[in-house]
């Protein structure tokens, strides 16, 4: 498949997910089962590594934020569960040797740190990646000044998660929103925006 083809994959899949089921996280995940969204996303990520061993630096982005967003969202909310372990370590493995010889763009150089930030152990529960570990651990905050520079158009779950934190930044700047005034509720903001 052409990055194109696994782009449109990523996008038929993410319309068919069942984000507006508002139930418990175990029924969800059982229609996420039944739905074939996890199998669907296994399959993406397959593919995405296929490109990966072509060189395809675009592919290797997506599928390192697959393998990071398996562990940093609920499956059910993300639709990731259960990636190939040996095709995990495979794209770590080649994304450190990257590392090691020097040859990371700066998206993946602001990337990498917020993963880590966000959930290390994503990372941490493997052995080795020594290079990719350590510079998991510099420039957690490049991603501040870095993200708003990128364009997010068409890449998948990678483009809508990290549009949306682009958006934040430009908004509110790296600190975030300013925190709700006392007495304020959840109920009581999507009164404040109309949205009730």
């Amino acid at each position: 498949m052409t990055l194109e083809e696994i782009t449109s994959l990523e996008y038929e899949w993410m319309s068919k997910h069942p984000y507006g089921a508002f139930t418990y996280p175990e029924k969800l995940d059982a229609l996420c089962e039944q739905m074939g969204i996890y199998d669907a996303w296994r399959m993406i990520f397959r593919e995405y590594v296929s490109l990966v061993r072509q060189g395809n630096l675009e592919a290797l982005k997506r599928a390192l934020f697959l393998l990071w967003y398996e562990c940093s969202e609920p499956n059910e909310l993300s639709g990731i569960k259960e990636l190939d372990r040996q095709l995990v370590k495979e794209v770590l493995g080649i994304t450190n040797d990257m590392v090691k010889r020097g040859v990371i763009d700066i998206e993946l150089k602001w990337m990498i740190p917020f993963y880590y930030h966000i959930a290390d152990f994503y990372l941490d529960r493997f052995d080795g990646f020594d290079e990719l570990k350590k510079i998991s651990k510099e420039n957690k905050n490049l991603y501040e000044t870095e993200c708003p520079k990128s364009s997010f158009e068409n890449r998948g779950q990678l483009g809508e998660y990290w549009d949306g934190i682009q958006i934040n930044i430009k908004t509110w700047g790296p600190e975030g929103p300013p925190p709700p005034p006392p007495g304020w509720t959840s109920r009581k903001r999507l009164e404040d925006l109309g949205t009730q």
